[in-house]
């Protein structure tokens, strides 16, 4: 079962355009275990990943499209991890599979 982990709001990712389209992000149970038990400074980088794949899951330095047999995948860099997850568009999800 996924769930949803909403990052706490800052002064910078209150303020959003009208209309913008937002993606929910949804964790692996596995990648969920890893954010909770994560140290403050990656804790801090994966809720930075998180709000931007909310906003934009495809385009960012830090996001690549996958080939082979990952294609249809991404990954997110952060730090010495990986986040590998998909875009769902008809359910404006990001699912994180791995990390």
């Amino acid at each position: 079962m996924l769930s949803k982990i909403k990052p706490p709001l800052t002064p910078s990712t209150a303020v959003r355009e009208p209309f913008a389209l937002m993606y929910e992000v949804l964790l692996h149970p596995d990648v969920q275990k890893v954010y909770v038990n994560a140290d403050k400074a990656l804790a801090k980088k994966i809720t930075r990943c998180l709000q931007q794949l909310e906003k934009t899951p495809r385009s960012h330095p830090n996001i690549k499209a996958l080939k082979g047999d990952y294609a249809g995948y991404y990954r997110y860099r952060v730090g010495d991890y990986r986040i590998i997850y998909s875009v769902d568009d008809e359910l404006v999800q990001s699912r994180l599979d791995d990390f």
